[in-house]
């Protein structure tokens, strides 16, 4: 059975997944995202308390 020797794919499945890991990670890793977690407002939201009539 040709599936079970592994030298011509074997290569070609290695050298795949080397050029994923060193060619992507720097694509993703360069991405910036729209909204800053540690970005803060200047003025507090007022919060109000929930009204529950049924209690």
């Amino acid at each position: 059975m040709p599936q079970l020797n592994p030298s011509p794919w074997l290569k070609v499945a290695t050298l795949s997944w080397i050029a994923y890991a060193v060619v992507l990670p720097p694509k993703i890793l360069k991405l910036v995202f729209d909204n800053d977690p540690n970005q803060t407002n200047s003025c507090p939201t007022q919060q109000t308390p929930w009204n529950w009539p049924w209690l």
